[in-house]
């Protein structure tokens, strides 16, 4: 079962996420007669991967698995460059900031993580949800990051200190947020059927 895809961005890759513990890469421009090989496959997870992300720039991906960590891959050779760990429980989704300098990871721990993704070390750990941390974005500059959960709120933060800055409660669990291009508003929506601007 495919759990999550994302393009490159260029527009000429596809990766996909599986509950076999794989992120495979695969050709867009083969649309239509999906049935052969992929490029590449990246096995190292121990578990279903429930998130994929390309880096900016697309020279890596970065996957979140149910095994707690995360992994960065290089788009080119498939070479596992860094594992993340530190979450208590699932991986529920991963984002690149805008320059690739940093990953924010959602976790089912309830709470979120700020990695630096030249070194792997964690630059902040993001905590005051209640229940789990379903979905992340950055804002468009990267000087704030946004969190959706199962708790019906989402929160921004400052990605480097870990400060909440905003808080919007919602009514019903939040499963994806999105940041306006211009980074003047950000939208949610999830389980209750409604989208929040």
């Amino acid at each position: 079962r495919i759990r999550c895809l994302a393009f490159s961005p260029d527009s000429t890759l596809l990766a996909s996420a599986s509950n076999d513990g794989t992120v495979r890469l695969w050709n867009s421009k083969a649309f239509g007669s999906f049935n052969g090989e992929p490029i590449l496959s990246f096995a190292g997870h121990d578990g279903p991967v429930n998130a994929v992300v390309f880096r900016p720039d697309g020279k890596e991906i970065a996957s979140g698995s149910r095994d707690k960590t995360i992994r960065i891959w290089d788009a080119t050779t498939g070479e596992q460059r860094l594992t993340l760990g530190g979450h208590a429980d699932s991986i529920s989704s991963v984002a690149f900031s805008p320059d690739g300098k940093h990953l924010v990871s959602g976790s089912y721990d309830n709470s979120a993580r700020v990695w630096d993704t030249g070194s792997g070390e964690q630059i902040a750990m993001l905590r005051g949800h209640t229940y789990s941390v379903l979905a992340v974005a950055f804002h468009p500059d990267g000087s704030q990051l946004a969190t959706g959960s199962f708790d019906g709120s989402v929160r921004a933060w400052d990605p480097v200190s870990g400060e909440q800055i905003t808080l919007f409660q919602g009514a019903g669990p939040v499963q994806t947020v999105s940041y306006r291009p211009d980074g003047q508003q950000v939208a949610a929506a999830g389980a209750d059927n409604t989208i929040t601007l």
